[in-house]
């Protein structure tokens, strides 16, 4: 891909990360907003909205508190949800222990110099 051409679309905006940590461009999107996109500008602009009128309709120390226990009311509503998530249980035979993936770090960092480097950057 040619320099130039590489450092504009990075300026666009149009990048990505490799498993290294080096910089890889890719080519613009084909359709510039997706239905997806729309939809997570207006979750945006609907809780700046909310978060607003909560500013508003409090005083000062109050405000803070109604935003901080409405959001953590949310996430518990959310954690709620995770857990009743049913999966269907899997037999794994070879279980290893966190001992065992903590002893195989230096290995894999020794082996796998790409790693290395993303850790280290």
């Amino acid at each position: 891909m040619d320099r130039n051409l590489c450092r504009e679309r990075c300026l666009r905006g149009n990048f990505l990360y490799g498993s290294s940590g080096e910089n890889l461009c890719r080519a613009p999107a084909e359709k510039p907003f997706d239905l997806q996109a729309i939809h997570l500008c207006y979750r945006h602009a609907a809780s700046a909205i909310v978060v607003r009128h909560l500013v508003i309709a409090f005083p000062y120390p109050e405000n803070y508190t109604v935003i901080f226990l409405s959001a953590s009311a949310l996430l518990f509503m959310a954690a709620i949800g995770f857990l009743m998530i049913k999966e269907d249980p899997i037999e794994a035979d070879n279980t290893y222990g966190m001992i065992t993936i903590i002893k195989a770090i230096p290995r894999m960092l020794k082996s796998d110099k790409n790693l290395l480097n993303y850790i280290l950057q």
